[in-house]
């Protein structure tokens, strides 16, 4: 019906749902600042959008798992779009950055031009040699940075753009582990916190109940007598 799609059904329902739940949190976080809770109207107004957020956060997690239990890696495939693709640029600047002692915005603009050059040729980041790059620098810089193609290499290789980045948040296989099990503890103490409130929740229903039929029964007696 429409062999042009890119992306799935679910997931553009997805970003429409995540969208919409950054919404109701930007509504709420306007709304609600700085209002007393004694201000009936505002807390009206609140309690609507609060009870949407999770409804769209279960069924955006619903959606994901049947996403992730149903998605098909291709890893060759993801591989040659990723050396394809311009994504490890920044770690070639790096690289002049630390290695060849240019200026951070010396650094970017000759990977810059060199990227322009492939593309305005219909070429991809595969085809990028030390050559060019030594040419981006002469005409951006008026010099040659004596880049080498294993340098390039190191700088282009997508695994080894993964493996670099290591810095907190990052997405080196390490760092990756390490946040995968720091979400795993918070999700296990937010799943404590949750079970207990809604145990508060239950005491008090019960309490509540039992405090209303001892009121109602002690009306009845009252009106028998």
């Amino acid at each position: 019906m429409m062999p042009q799609k890119k992306n799935l059904t679910f997931c553009e329902h997805q970003r429409y749902d995540l969208a919409q739940a950054l919404g109701l949190y930007t509504e709420l976080a306007s709304g609600a600042h700085a209002v007393p809770f004694g201000d009936t109207m505002d807390v009206m107004f609140v309690w609507r959008s609060v009870l949407r957020v999770p409804s769209i956060g279960v069924r955006s997690c619903r959606r994901m798992i049947q996403i992730l239990q149903n998605v098909m890696v291709k890893p060759e495939r993801m591989h040659q779009l990723a050396a394809e693709g311009f994504s490890t640029a920044s770690e070639l600047a790096n690289i002049l950055l630390r290695d060849k002692g240019l200026a951070w915005r010396e650094a970017h603009a000759v990977v810059a031009t060199a990227v322009r050059q492939l593309a305005e040729t219909g070429r991809t980041a595969a085809d990028l040699n030390a050559r060019q790059v030594n040419a981006a620098a002469q005409s951006v810089l008026g010099k040659s940075l004596n880049l080498t193609d294993a340098e390039l290499l190191a700088a282009r290789d997508p695994a080894a753009f993964i493996r670099c980045h290591t810095s907190r948040g990052g997405v080196a296989p390490k760092e990756v582990r390490r946040m995968i099990r720091a979400r795993q503890k918070t999700l296990a103490r937010a799943g404590t916190r949750h079970q207990a409130r809604r145990t508060r929740l239950e005491d008090a229903t019960r309490r509540l109940d039992k405090e209303t039929a001892a009121l109602l029964k002690g009306r009845k007696k009252a009106k028998g007598s």
